[in-house]
Parts: structure tokens; sequence; C-alpha cells
């Protein structure tokens, strides 16, 4: 089977606009889920490349959703019947109902949209502090990765408790 970093550099469809050096850590924290059936969340879809390179990365993956608030997404096409695209703020609770009617449990979160505390914190209550989300997935987890996290000097910081093992904090 192909690495991550292998899918990702023969990558031949839509534009991928993702960090290189996140492409180890993806690695690392998704390679043991490969073989299960995950769904996948990835907040901030621009291009679509990243849904594609998903797709081939979880072969078996019930669901790889995305969301956007790029009006432009909604003319995306996939080959994949297991991608999916919602238009709309992930932070809000319109967007929640329309991705879970795609599916309410999902391993992986991937949070590449705006970038800010205020907006990470909101989305996080939105999706963990629901009865359609859970924090404890039915596998035992869920992770939620945030990607270019900005912060103010004097903004305060939301630092969830992250457990020690395989997917604990890495820095």
């Amino acid at each position: 089977m192909k690495t991550l970093k292998q899918i990702f550099s023969e990558h031949e469809g839509k534009v991928v606009d993702k960090w290189a050096s996140y492409i180890h850590e993806y690695e690392r924290l998704f390679a043991p889920l490969r073989g299960e059936p995950v769904a996948l969340l990835e907040i901030g879809v621009q291009n679509g490349g990243s849904l594609e390179i998903w797709d081939k990365y979880f072969p078996w993956a019930e669901a790889i959703v995305g969301c956007d608030i790029d009006q432009a997404c909604k003319a995306l096409q996939f080959k994949s019947g297991s991608i999916r695209v919602v238009i709309g703020d992930a932070s809000t609770e319109e967007s929640a109902r329309q991705i879970t009617a795609i599916t309410s449990d999902f391993e992986i979160i991937i949070d590449d949209g705006s970038h800010t505390s205020r907006y990470h914190i909101n989305l996080f209550k939105i999706l963990f502090g629901s009865q359609r989300w859970r924090a404890v997935h039915h596998r035992g987890f869920a992770l939620q990765l945030l990607e270019q996290l900005r912060r103010r000097a004097r903004s305060s910081v939301f630092c969830p408790f992250v457990p020690e093992g395989p997917y604990g904090h890495h820095q």
C-alpha cells in the first residue's frame, strides 16, 4: 500500500494546497486507520484535491466529507462516490445538520478553515457539544486537527486536554 507521501507526490487530479510538512504527521496519526471504514471531515476544501487524496489513502472509507464557504465548491465533481461536499460555515448549526445528514460518526476532522481561535472553539462546541457528534467515538476516539492556527498576542488560548499515547500531542 502506498504511503501518504507517495499518494501526495503522485497525485494528478485536482489541485492540492497542503503544506508538505503536514504529510509526515498525517501519516503518523492516520496510518493505524487505513484499513478501517473511517469517516473523515475536512473543513476548507478549496480545489478539492485533498479530498481525492484522502479517498486514495483511505480506500475503505465510509465517507470523505468536505465543507467550504466558497460557493464555487458546488461545482466540484468527483469520480468516487465516497466524496461529498457541503457548502456552508461548518461552525453553524445549519451546516452541521447538512454534514450529519451524510454521517455523524467522524473518526477524523481536519480543520483548514478560518484559522482563528474563536472559530475553532465555536466549531469544537458544535461538533462535540451536541447529541449528533460524539467526542468518544464508537471505536474509542476521534481526532480533530487544526491547520495553521493563528493567535494574536493578547488573545486567550484554547488548549484542550490531549491524552498520552499514539494520538497524543506532538511538538
